[in-house]
């Protein structure tokens, strides 16, 4: 009789539960083509058939970097299954052999987490038509060991494996759980 009844009761709370929406498509990265921090051309085709997460940082400002370090080890078990690209808001400072030296401090896998950097004008219109964020600007400070501060964004997307965009997250608070959740809904097949 216990059996039956614990079967019921668990009936019972599926049928009751809220369905999960399906994570809609917000935009489609379009195709681009950057430097890795290896100094390679890394093409967006190299991330076809994978989840990936997109961020944008630069070098010397190390918060997001940081977080991402414990994304990439909370998602290490998918493999490459799981992508993270970062892409630089500052290419005229951040070579691909500064890039490089950034990324040794955070990263654990160079297959599964890319620093990509390039030519000026390709990044900014990268990130500004690809991943419609705003232009990032510089701004004096003296706070900052390099005598400026890049505003932009600190949030990430996830990408599905086609290039959709799925979310954008903080970086803050639970915005990371909610990230890496949705991650294991996409490699479900949500």
């Amino acid at each position: 009789m216990r059996p039956l009844a614990a079967s019921l009761a668990l009936l019972a709370a599926i049928a009751c539960s809220e369905p999960v929406e399906p994570l809609r498509t917000l935009f489609h990265v379009p195709s681009f083509e950057l430097t890795n921090d290896d100094g390679t051309t890394f093409s967006s085709s190299e991330l076809t058939g994978r989840v990936w997460i997109a961020s944008f940082l630069y070098t010397t400002c190390t918060t997001l970097a940081s977080q991402l370090g414990n994304v990439e080890q909370r998602t290490a078990a998918h493999g490459d299954r799981v992508q993270l690209v970062s892409i630089t808001v500052d290419p005229e400072a951040d070579t691909p052999e500064r890039m490089h030296e950034f990324a040794s401090h955070f990263r654990h896998d160079p297959h599964r987490w890319h620093f990509l950097t390039g030519n000026p004008t390709t990044v900014r219109n990268t990130i500004q038509r690809g991943f419609l964020m705003p232009e990032p600007t510089r701004h004096a400070t003296s706070t900052e060991p390099s005598g400026y501060d890049v505003l932009h964004g600190a949030n990430v997307m996830l990408f599905d494996p086609t290039g959709g965009c799925r979310g954008l997250y903080r970086t803050s608070g639970d915005g990371l759980d909610e990230l890496l959740r949705d991650v294991d809904r996409l490699l479900d097949g949500g």
